[in-house]
């Protein structure tokens, strides 16, 4: 099964979506994510450059894919969606975590210098 990069993308931001959603209830409780409000989350951050009809003919690839789940209510990442979820944050776990300590730790040196460029 080959994904592209803008379904990676997806599949991404998807699951990062649900997981953000989840962690604001306690278990009794659970939210459900619509196909047009995720449509509307990711095309309000820019995330992936395309307009609605793509997305959703994107979403519908991954249902083809057994990826995504859509139940006509909610959607959701399906036990290979999840899998693949996991796979890419495996992935760029250590790229995000670099950014993350380089930006809020590189430290003033002498060593640097500032330049006026014109």
């Amino acid at each position: 099964m080959h994904v592209t990069r803008q379904q990676s993308v997806l599949i991404f931001a998807l699951g990062t979506v649900l997981n953000s959603l989840r962690s604001r209830v306690k278990p009794p409780l659970s939210i459900s994510l619509s196909k047009s409000a995720f449509i509307d989350i990711v095309l309000k951050t820019g995330i992936i450059g395309v307009k609605d009809r793509e997305l959703y003919r994107l979403l519908e690839v991954l249902e083809e894919k057994n990826i995504v789940q859509y139940d006509g209510l909610s959607l959701l990442l399906s036990p290979r969606g999840e899998k693949s979820f996991l796979g890419i944050v495996k992935t760029i776990s250590p790229f995000l975590k670099v950014q993350n300590s380089l930006a809020n730790k590189i430290p003033s040196s002498s060593k640097t210098r500032t330049v006026l460029s014109l």
